[in-house]
């Protein structure tokens, strides 16, 4: 977390909320494309024979 969005005990709310948008949004999005993928490797790793 960024100190100078923290001062105290005084919280820079929308700051905060908004890094976290800017950060969490592409990573949810590159998940969802790739979402057949990984399943599709999880259940190959897990299957013998």
């Amino acid at each position: 977390m960024p100190t100078e969005l923290v001062r105290g005990d005084v919280f820079f709310w929308q700051s905060l909320q908004a890094a976290v948008i800017f950060f969490a949004v592409p990573i949810a999005l590159i998940f969802n494309a790739f979402l057949d993928r990984f399943i599709t490797g999880f259940t190959m790793g897990a299957v013998k024979g």
